[in-house]
């Protein structure tokens, strides 16, 4: 009997997702999903990320990625950086009260359905609520 090989999952540390957060809508120029996206793709795909090098370079799906214009990226990872958002989003509000505000464009994404969690206050404090 064959052994299924579980697929590896791109990580996005919170803290690091909400201050990349935070930079974009307390940028106007930055404002905006599609560049959202993007960082977060350049940020977690650097030299020092390796489990998520592995993980891209492991699927046949996302040969050729360090290549990757824009677009590319964004249709990898939109929908996981959305359910990020939601996720913390909904945790703020329950724990703290306090909405936070996505990027711009978030709503008309055309979307598809760690170690150690920062805690709803962590990311409240991130974004100064």
């Amino acid at each position: 009997m064959a052994t299924e090989q579980k697929k590896l999952r791109f990580q996005m540390d919170t803290a690091t997702f909400a201050h990349i957060w935070k930079n974009c809508i307390s940028n106007e120029e930055k404002n905006d999903w599609r560049i959202f996206v993007a960082a977060c793709f350049n940020r977690f795909s650097e030299k020092t990320e390796t489990y998520n090098i592995n993980t891209l370079n492991s699927d046949p799906d996302t040969e050729g990625w360090s290549n990757w214009e824009d677009t590319d990226k964004y249709q990898y990872l939109s929908d996981r950086c959305y359910a990020k958002c939601m996720s913390m989003r909904a945790s703020v509000k329950k724990e703290t009260g306090k909405e936070l505000t996505l990027p711009d464009g978030y709503k008309s994404r055309n979307g598809t359905k760690a170690s150690t969690r920062t805690t709803a206050a962590d990311i409240a404090n991130i974004f100064g609520l």
